[in-house]
């Protein structure tokens, strides 16, 4: 086994339908594998009787087959949850965008799908990226960046717009 990094098996990570693995999944799959002769049958019964209902040899193969390349993704990356690397066409107008997005949180500021892509126009013009580089700032485009950041959608309506939002959560 190339890295020595053991990962715990948790009943936080089990998996009850079909879903994508999380960077931490696969390496906990392939600790077990190499823990357990190197039979990946074995491995997938093993996982798909304790919860992951999805897991079949082929996958196991597939992951076998890609382990220097998680092992890489988790020398590099400080989450071990995340499912996919996200390709981003410009890192420092993804930058700027998450860094007005944070100060503008931190201020209370109120943000709308508009505000962000007025925001994003404006550091596309400071930082003279030439407008065939430039993404569309689309519907969909924004669905994925609030997803990036954490955004959620709320709506205010009447005098549900004077609520205090964490006192709503909690209820």
């Amino acid at each position: 086994m190339p890295n020595s990094k053991k990962h715990a098996i948790s009943s936080a990570c089990v998996l009850q339908s079909r879903e994508n693995a999380t960077l931490h999944d696969k390496l906990m799959v392939l600790d077990w594998y190499y823990a357990n002769d190197k039979n990946q049958s074995k491995t997938a019964r093993h996982f798909k009787e304790n919860g992951f209902l999805y897991m079949k040899q082929p996958l196991v193969s597939a992951w076998v087959k890609d382990e220097p390349n998680l092992h890489a993704r988790a020398n590099t990356m400080h989450d071990l949850t995340s499912k996919c690397i996200r390709t981003v066409c410009n890192p420092d107008f993804d930058k700027a965008l998450v860094i007005f997005v944070q100060e503008a949180e931190s201020r209370g500021m109120t943000l709308t799908g508009d505000v962000i892509r007025a925001a994003g126009i404006k550091f596309y013009d400071q930082l003279d990226i030439p407008e065939n580089e430039c993404q569309k700032l689309s519907n969909g485009w924004l669905e994925s960046f609030k997803d990036h950041v954490g955004l959620r959608s709320l709506r205010f309506h009447g005098d549900g717009s004077s609520a205090n939002v964490e006192h709503i959560e909690d209820e």
